[in-house]
């Protein structure tokens, strides 16, 4: 029997926005990049999907040359995505980043209106944990593993 890709349908492309988004929903971040050569319109598809999960451990082969310029990376793509708010932000990167960058992060997270924040990492410092997220009106789920390490409760008095 034989087949011709010429002729069949891309049947996945031609599904719903919504439905799409529930699909990538599930991937690393690393995967939806990856997705975005596929088409016009999966670049469309990926760069306003409201769902950001980045895994250190699942997104090595990416990693292995600089974390720096990854970071950097990461930080751009989240704040050029055309989507404004966030449904879901998760970040796990063990030691992988200082905290500043991991501040920078949440930061462009919270300007986006991040609705759930997943965070998993450990600093070489207290983690402080930033006014922004005691004052996002959009938070509605925080969930906070620092690996050990000391977490910081912001001033009050700044706040």
């Amino acid at each position: 029997m034989e087949t011709s890709t010429k002729n069949e349908i891309d049947r996945i492309s031609s599904l719903p926005v919504d439905i799409l988004y529930n699909i990538l929903s599930n991937l690393c971040i690393c995967d939806v990049i990856h997705m975005t050569i596929l088409s016009k319109r999966w670049k469309y598809i990926c760069t306003t999907i409201p769902y950001f999960c980045f895994d250190s451990n699942y997104c090595n082969s990416l990693l292995s040359s600089n974390f720096e310029e990854f970071g950097e990376f990461m930080y751009t793509f989240l704040i050029s995505q055309k989507t404004i708010n966030l449904v879901r932000y998760i970040l796990s990167c063990s030691n992988m980043f200082e905290s500043t960058d991991i501040l920078r992060l949440i930061h462009a997270t919270t300007r986006r209106n991040v609705q759930q924040l997943v965070l998993w990492f450990s600093t070489r410092e207290p983690f402080e944990l930033p006014h922004c997220l005691v004052t996002c009106e959009s938070l509605q789920i925080l969930k906070l593993n620092l690996c050990n390490d000391v977490l910081k409760l912001p001033n009050q008095h700044a706040i």
